[in-house]
């Protein structure tokens, strides 16, 4: 849930996160849980909701996942999450694997390090990493506690599950008539602008059956389902502003796949598109470097190895040096300057000097 959390830049809050440090620091609502767990009771709703409270307080302008919470419909109704929550998931888990992970949990009680025989073994079993004291299992962590915990559990989500689903955040494919779909055809995405259009178009024809404009993704215009990876629901919109979501599916995975990367990447696009223009920008902003003469500036040239003339002028452009040439020199008018190639003691005729201002080659 963490790293789901980092990856769409939301604050990750765990209630069972929380407890156990208010458990660790014996907080009065740590020390009020306490007394429940102790006897294998879930801790009652006004004291996680108060513990959950004080910690969405300090984050009010953040956007989080909550994770655990809420539970129970006096949860959801105390903070009033009926109506903040802009999307729900529901993980769908198997009883006997929940309660299998859930029972093979140990810990260290003076230091509260968690671990489990699944995926987090200690280095010796049975004993602590760092302190090598010994671990224990809590009670309300052998199987036949967690077994009557879930069941507890699953009572109370059901009213709150039925809530988020009546209000359109929480989707799930299974409740789809997945064996028969209303339409069938192919999806194409363009973009124009920082806008990405989905398009659902006959596969046979081309014609426009609908199309969803994406400002932000992830958003409201797509999202994703709580039980598969191939469906999405969309928001499709008309000529007039009129909208409408709808569940989306892949027969493919893989088209899945390429359905959220192409969206990915063009966001990607998007940010690196508004970072360059706000750079610009803040550069346009910025005082100016004026390199021109002010009035009453001079600037002398030093410009070696020329000799100067008439006092302290180095270049007169009024009076040119005269530029002389001379004439080469005659060539010879033998009739063969190259002499004769027949034998090798041919040799070219001897020509007068040049004159000292040119190069002989």
């Amino acid at each position: 849930m963490r790293e789901d959390a980092q990856n769409f830049g939301l604050q990750h809050l765990s209630s069972g996160h929380f407890l156990r440090e208010n458990l660790k620091a014996s907080m009065q609502v740590g020390d009020t849980a306490k007394q429940y767990l102790q006897k294998g009771l879930l801790v009652p709703d006004h004291a996680i909701t108060r513990l959950m409270v004080s910690e969405l307080e300090t984050r009010s302008t953040q956007h989080c996942l909550l994770d655990g919470f809420p539970r129970t419909l006096e949860q959801v109704e105390e903070e009033a999450l009926d109506r903040i929550c802009d999307l729900v998931i529901n993980l769908n888990i198997p009883f006997e694997t929940l309660k299998d992970l859930l029972s093979r949990r140990w810990i260290h009680p003076s230091s509260g390090s968690v671990y489990n025989l699944d995926f987090n073994l200690p280095q010796v079993l049975g004993v602590d990493d760092i302190t090598g004291e010994p671990l224990v299992q809590q009670e309300d962590d052998k199987p036949e506690a967690v077994a009557a915990k879930l069941r507890q559990l699953k009572d109370a989500a059901k009213p709150v599950i039925e809530l988020y689903k009546s209000q359109g955040v929480l989707h799930q494919a299974s409740d789809w008539k997945l064996d028969q779909p209303d339409w069938t055809g192919r999806l194409r995405i363009t973009s124009k602008g920082k806008i990405a259009y989905i398009k659902l178009e006959d596969k046979v024809s081309g014609e426009l059956f609908a199309q969803a404009p994406v400002e932000q993704y992830p958003g409201i215009a797509v999202e994703t389902v709580t039980d598969s990876s191939r469906y999405f629901v969309i928001r499709i919109q008309d000529g007039t502003g009129r909208s409408a979501f709808i569940g989306i599916g892949f027969t493919d995975r893989g088209d899945a796949f390429d359905f959220n990367v192409s969206l990915q990447d063009h966001f990607k696009w998007v940010k690196q598109e508004t970072e360059i223009s706000k750079e610009s920008q803040e550069m346009d902003n910025r005082p100016k470097l004026d390199l021109g003469f002010k009035e009453g500036q001079t600037i002398k040239l030093s410009i070696g190895n020329i000799t100067t003339k008439k006092g302290d002028i180095l270049l007169d452009l009024d009076s040119p040096a005269p530029v002389t040439t001379s004439a080469p020199a005659p060539v010879s008018t033998s009739s063969d300057l190259w002499g004769d190639f027949s034998t090798a003691s041919s040799s070219v005729p001897n020509q007068a000097p040049q004159p000292s201002n040119w190069v002989q080659f």
